[in-house]
């Protein structure tokens, strides 16, 4: 019996200790868990001619579009799938379908398409634009659940965001804004402006030129500049 006694204790300690080992080696098998990424990549120039515009019609996408000197249009889009299994993002990578036109104007689109009997997809499914067009070439962007970023441009703009975010720099021309939960940040605008603006936050810094607002249920900051002339802001709940 005192025998007993003298090696209990010691049998209580080994267990507590092990509990914690355990624990420790969990984790690290959790943490060497890589993400696999599977792309698929679209790049087009063409000349720009006279009258021209670009026109995006995006899904679940990051939409960059950029100004330069250029008399050209340089395209590309990313159709990216992540996900632990490589097969996997293989396999579902072909959900994300896209079109691309450029007889009269430069219209790109892209969609996701699943096949009813598939079920749920398991990949994060994501695409990305990055476009550059002559300053003066004006511009359309229709984007829901995404990121927008335009600079650079001098035309007229138009941006239309469902739950997502629009950035906005460096513009001159016209500027139709039209947001759904999806906040705006602006800088450098000298503009003539248009916005409906619903469920977003906006701030806008170093505005100038002249247009209206139309904000509900929202937060509304603006930091005129000199070249301001006129703004007229129409708020409920802001």
């Amino acid at each position: 019996m005192k025998q007993l006694r003298k090696y209990a204790p010691r049998l209580s300690i080994k267990f507590y200790i092990i509990i914690p080992l355990i624990s420790v080696v969990l984790g690290a098998v959790h943490a060497q868990t890589k993400i696999q990424v599977v792309s698929q990549t679209i790049e087009k120039e063409i000349d720009y001619r006279e009258g021209m515009s670009l026109n995006i019609s995006a899904q679940k996408a990051d939409v960059r579009v950029m100004g330069w000197n250029r008399p050209v249009v340089s395209f590309k889009l990313r159709l990216v799938a992540k996900h632990p299994e490589r097969k996997v993002a293989e396999k579902e990578l072909v959900f994300m379908l896209y079109t691309i036109k450029t007889n009269l104007q430069f219209e790109a689109e892209n969609r996701f398409k699943v096949p009813q009997s598939y079920g749920e997809v398991e990949s994060n499914l994501k695409a990305y634009y990055e476009v550059f067009v002559p300053f003066r070439c004006p511009v359309i962007i229709t984007n829901t659940f995404g990121e927008t970023f335009t600079a650079q441009l001098q035309a007229s703009l138009k941006v239309s965001s469902e739950f997502g975010k629009i950035t906005l720099e460096n513009l001159a021309g016209r500027l139709d804004i039209e947001s759904h939960y999806a906040d705006i940040e602006g800088d450098k605008l000298n503009v003539t402006l248009n916005g409906r603006l619903e469920n977003a936050n906006v701030n806008l810094i170093d505005l100038g030129g002249n247009g209206q607002l139309q904000s509900k249920y929202g937060q509304l900051r603006i930091v005129p500049n000199n070249d301001l002339n006129h703004l007229k802001i129409n708020a409920a709940r802001t």
